[in-house]
């Protein structure tokens, strides 16, 4: 049962960064790397961590959440 559960995790893992690298291909190639460097020069308010996900879009603007932390910027 717990090797079904880790491997889900797996599953769900992949498919996250793998939905992200599709967005971030469907984006002009201006865009997408506005994106990266607005994601690589953030830091995060309450661990200090640069390294940041997309989570969804409010408002016409991108939700970034700390990796670390997981809380939106």
């Amino acid at each position: 049962m717990v090797l079904l559960i880790i491997i889900g995790c797996f599953a769900v893992a992949f498919l996250v960064e793998h939905i992200y690298y599709s967005y971030l291909d469907t984006l002009p190639k201006d865009k997408r790397d506005e994106l990266i460097k607005k994601q690589s020069g953030m830091s995060c308010n309450v661990c200090s961590c640069n390294d940041f996900e997309v989570v969804g879009m409010k408002r016409g603007r991108l939700l970034f959440q700390c990796k670390r932390c997981k809380r939106i910027c």
